[in-house]
């Protein structure tokens, strides 16, 4: 990658870290796209290191080895590279119970789909995100108590926030 495009890594981080300072109470959860490797040293990964470093995010990818080792894929070319991640706060890092990368599904993008679920305890408090989340204004999920039964499981993908309840 060239020099203008570390310039708009930077800007873009810096935008990222100006609205995350809304929300230092919160725990972060970052996935998608991050076109570098960060498992590699560059000046592009560099920066997002000292992203995380500064958030105090680790790599899912560390905690739970993916089933591939690559997300993005050009057959005609022959090439493959690992550049979808998900990164989480280190208070979240006893919540991750899976990390995998989708494969075997009909896909018309050159990313495969990661995946990454966490399991809250009965006793978690409430989800909160950013109060801007969404057209109609905050997100706001209830975990259930020890007392519904039910074990709270959020499953993330690069596209959507599924959110289940599971009985234990």
């Amino acid at each position: 990658m060239a020099r203008g495009s570390l310039d708009l890594l930077e800007a873009v981080v810096g935008e990222i870290e100006t609205s995350l300072a809304q929300f230092e109470d919160l725990p972060i959860i970052v996935g998608g796209d991050i076109n570098t490797d960060l498992n590699n040293f560059s000046p592009h990964s560099v920066v997002f290191q000292s992203f995380m470093k500064a958030h105090k995010l680790v790599l899912c990818n560390n905690l739970i080895a993916p089933n591939l080792n690559y997300t993005y894929f050009n057959e005609a070319l022959g090439h493959r590279s690992l550049t979808d991640f998900f990164l989480v706060s280190t208070s979240l890092i006893s919540l991750v119970n899976k990390n995998y990368i989708v494969e075997n599904i009909v896909n018309l993008s050159d990313h495969l789909p990661i995946f990454m679920e966490l399991i809250f305890p009965p006793w978690a408090p409430p989800v909160r995100t950013s109060p801007d989340h969404g057209a109609g204004g905050g997100l706001a999920l209830r975990l259930p108590l020890a007392s519904d039964g039910i074990e709270p499981i959020l499953h993330y993908t690069t596209t959507k926030l599924i959110y289940n309840f599971t009985p234990v």
